[in-house]
This record gives structure tokens, sequence and C-alpha cells, in this order.
């Protein structure tokens, strides 16, 4: 699955024999979440899959968002915060509000370009997704647009300039890395049969990535939305690096330490907590709307 010839026009793609030299001193264990927002967990995981027979496991393939700190390296790449790119000459989304009230600049969120993973999707609207929220994001009555656009005629959005901000939005934004792996090809808990063998943490055979992901399998759906006749495209969770390891980013490789407060945590641009930990799953019908459904961990 790990291979330098997927496409990658506006991502990087990891390969993990360039890991496996810096991290074969670590004992995989120790960094098996079932999560993916560093390489270092990346590894870790997949090398203990590795190990196992999966041969009963029915899969499909699924791209990994794994995250670095910065600006991608084309504008148009997948990244969460920052400046966005948009339609040249079109306005930025406003907040649909009664006739009477004055539209309020809803703030960017995250932009995810899927041109690099049309193998592996159903057939969307638009090659990239642009995700834009109101105060109220994630959670709250209509707290997020979305918008399909063409990666024909993008500019970055320079004057781009809030009215508000979140508190858990990071200052220097997080681009997205692809790493090709699989999910099982039907819903189940992330622990599978295998799970109890002896010496190995109880999570760390899970069959389905807990993580940020375009294509595979949604997890953890627990609340009542309708989703008939909907297809599971796109997950974002909660940003976590692998603490005090090396690789924690993409595009860094010191170890990430922890602040010593919640308030030094936030100031260093260290995660992205969704109110405590929460994800975004999207789901796309046959006429191209999103459906979109917000948990907390």
């Amino acid at each position: 699955m790990d291979s330098r010839d997927l496409p990658h026009t506006y991502h990087q793609r990891l390969h993990l024999p360039d890991y496996e030299a810096k991290l074969s001193a670590l004992d995989p264990r120790t960094l098996d979440t079932g999560e993916a927002d560093s390489p270092s967990q990346v590894w870790g995981r997949e090398r203990l899959r590795a190990a196992m027979d999966w041969s009963g496991i029915d899969q499909i393939p699924v791209d990994l968002l794994v995250w670095g700190r910065g600006a991608p390296t084309h504008p148009a790449g997948t990244k969460i915060g920052g400046m966005p790119v948009w339609p040249a000459g079109r306005p930025l989304p406003r907040e649909e509000r009664n006739d009477w009230e004055t539209p309020a600049q809803l703030r960017f969120f995250a932009q995810v370009n899927f041109a690099d993973s049309r193998d592996l999707l159903p057939e969307l609207p638009g090659p990239m997704l642009s995700i834009w929220g109101t105060e109220d994001f994630p959670y709250g009555e209509n707290p997020m647009q979305t918008f399909w656009l063409d990666l024909e005629d993008l500019e970055l959005a320079v004057d781009y300039a809030p009215d508000f901000s979140w508190d858990f939005m990071p200052q220097v934004p997080f681009f997205a890395a692809l790493h090709r792996s699989w999910d099982r090809s039907h819903p189940q808990e992330l622990r599978d049969e295998a799970e109890g063998q002896e010496g190995r943490k109880t999570d760390f055979c899970a069959t389905s990535w807990m993580a940020s992901k375009i294509g595979g399998q949604a997890v953890r759906i627990q609340n009542e939305a309708d989703l008939a006749d909907t297809q599971f495209f796109l997950q974002i969770k909660s940003i976590n690096p692998a603490v005090q390891f090396p690789h924690a980013w993409v595009s860094e490789p010191e170890p990430f330490q922890v602040g010593p407060s919640l308030r030094k945590l936030i100031e260093d641009d260290g995660r992205l907590s969704l109110s405590d930990g929460g994800t975004l799953s999207f789901f796309v019908n046959a006429w191209g709307a999103v459906e979109t459904v917000f948990e907390y961990c």
C-alpha cells in the first residue's frame, strides 16, 4: 500500500521505509493508538499490522491524513487553518441570516483536496471541499457551510480577515501528507477478535483507523443522523501528535513536547481539539449534498 507511484500532485506521500531506520529502535506498541496524526504513529500501527495475518479480513483502501505544521507545498493542498484558496473574483462565504440582519463573515476551517485520492472514492461533485464555520462551530445550529471547488482559477484569499476566532484553532496551520492504508470493509468496533493476544495493547488490532482520512470506513457514528443513501468520504478528527516521540510531525523530526499548561499548549499550536477530542465525519448523497456528523470523543 505504501507506494511513491500513487498520485501525489498536491500532497506528499509518506514512504514508511524512510522511517524504519529512524524509528526501528522504538517499540511500536508504545506508539500505537489507532490514530494517524504523526508519521511515527502510522509507522507503529503498520509495523504491528505487518506481523499479523489479516487474510480473513475484507479490506478497502484509505488515504490517511498525516499532519505537518505550516503551509502545504501546494496552496491547494489539504490543510486546516491558515489562508484558504478560493475562486478568483468570488466573494468569500458569509453566514446566511434573516433579511434584516447583516451577513457575518464565516471563518475558514479546512480545505481537503481529493485529486490524489480519486481512485478510492465515489464520484464527487468537485475535487476540493472547502469547510467554513460560524462562531458556534463545530456544534450548534447550522454551524458549518461546505463548498465544492474546482481546481482552476483558485487563488489565495489574501483579503481573508475573519471577525472572530476559535479557541481551538492553531495560529500555525496544519497541512496533510497522505499515507495509503486500509480499513475493514464493513462497520465494526475499533477492536476485533485478535485483540486479546497476550502481551499486546488492547486497541492496536483495530481494523479501522480512528484517524483523519479520505475514504475507508467511518467509525464511531453513534448519533441518530439520517445517513441513508449517502456515502462516507471524509473524516477529520482532533489532532494529537505523538507526544515525546520523534517525527511527531511530517515537517519536524524533533519530538513534540507538551507545554506546562493548556494555555502554553495552545500557544505552541501543538494540537487541535474539537470540543475535547471530537470528530467530523462527512457523507455525500447522489445529488452532491454533504451531510456532516460531529461527535464528541
